[in-house]
């Protein structure tokens, strides 16, 4: 009889503790979650200089991503979807078309008018003057070309602010990516340990039938099982929000739930923050919009201290 009661009282000791560890899983998936959100990636933009732009995902995935199945969702799929339906893009990117056609325009000499010159009608033919008028305005050189450079360096900065439009996007994907990720883990460990809550509550009852232990324990058994499952429902509501929230970011309105490719890991790699400072100001393309619209403002001061010198005009 004793011996029964110990192998009980050694089971549900056992219980709580594998459900503590796996409590201490579902929190440390969570800090990993939060430390391995990928950085924003590099881009080849630098200060003052337009370049393409360059996408590296930084993600930490498993090896087994080599041979997914088809119906498994991958980070880069999610990327290319966004930043082929995220309306913000496609506003950016006409801007840069409409800052390059103004850049042409303002480079360009004016139209030459012609018309025609008609005097003294009405004399029957005898006085009357008909003639062709031609005019042309010769605009200086420079001038030109300083309207020209200012207005590419609008071009520039436009290309930057797209860029950095890029790097937003990606970056909500990536981070609604992770909350799937988390959500997802957090609902396969909740039911893990609503499995063992069962278990748990099944080797009660064999004891409870064969008076080893009392009812107080069945029902004890029975409450970690219903504690169990709120937190799996709690955490398929989470799981339900990420999805939508991922699907609101890449632009999908009708993405189901399915597997994502990938696991939460810790990358390990330290950031030091004068390297990152460096690299920031290197590298992001809002640092680069602001310098462009510096060197605007300079070739515009230039082309203003020249606007008193007058042009041509031209006329026959």
């Amino acid at each position: 009889m004793q011996s029964r009661a110990g192998l009980a009282d050694h089971i549900h000791t056992w219980s709580i503790c594998l459900a503590m560890a796996i409590f201490a899983l579902i929190s440390g998936s969570l800090a990993v979650a939060q430390q391995s959100l990928p950085s924003i990636e590099s881009q080849s933009y630098r200060v003052g200089v337009t370049t393409e732009f360059v996408e590296d995902s930084g993600m930490i995935v498993d090896a087994e991503q080599q041979s997914l199945p088809q119906d498994v969702l991958t980070l880069e799929s999610l990327e290319s979807s966004a930043l082929a339906s995220n309306p913000s893009i496609a506003r950016a990117a006409a801007m840069v078309g409409a800052a390059r056609g103004r850049a042409l325009q303002v480079g360009l000499r004016p139209n030459p008018e012609v018309g025609f010159d008609l005097q003294q009608l009405g004399s029957n033919g005898q006085a009357e003057q008909y003639g062709v008028s031609i005019g042309q305005e010769l605009v200086r050189r420079e001038k030109l070309q300083l309207n020209r450079s200012t207005a590419l360096h609008d071009v520039q900065r436009m290309q930057q602010e797209l860029a950095a439009q890029r790097q937003r996007v990606l970056t909500d994907v990536r981070i609604a990516y992770i909350r799937v990720l988390r959500a997802q883990r957090q609902v396969e460990l909740t039911q893990q340990l609503v499995d063992i809550g069962a278990k748990g509550v099944s080797v009660a009852m064999e004891l409870f039938t064969a008076q080893e232990v009392g009812r107080g324990d069945v029902l004890q058994a029975e409450l970690e099982v219903e504690s169990a499952s709120v937190l799996r429902e709690n955490a398929e509501n989470r799981h339900s929000a990420a999805w939508r929230e991922l699907a609101s970011v890449t632009g999908q309105a009708s993405l189901v739930p399915q597997p994502l490719a990938g696991a939460i890991t810790d990358s390990g790699n330290e950031i030091l923050f004068e390297e990152a400072l460096a690299q920031l100001r290197n590298q992001s393309p809002e640092v680069a919009a602001v310098w462009a619209t510096i060197q605007r403002s300079r070739c515009n001061l230039q082309r203003q201290q020249i606007e008193p010198r007058p042009n041509l005009t031209v006329q026959g």
